[in-house]
């Protein structure tokens, strides 16, 4: 992501990356003297603010959204 101007160097900032539904993920990071975002940590929310799951790693939070959102596929014994 690149900023538009450059009053945003090394301020803190957040953006939205997916919404959907009632989920919504955010890029918590700063931006650098070259204008590129660079992501400290990613956050899960519901769409009323509360913070469900929280990662610096993006591949973490795709594979807490399929948990959370996928049918449980577990075969228990009869």
């Amino acid at each position: 992501m690149f900023a538009n101007d450059t009053d945003h160097t090394g301020s803190d900032s957040v953006y939205t990356v997916m919404s959907k539904d009632c989920l919504e993920v955010l890029a918590r990071g700063r931006w650098n003297r070259h204008g590129l975002f660079s992501v400290a940590e990613y956050e899960v929310q519901l769409s009323d603010g509360e913070t469900l799951y929280r990662s610096s790693c993006f591949e973490a939070v795709q594979h807490f959204i399929v948990m959370l959102t996928e049918p449980c596929k577990v075969a228990f014994p009869g």
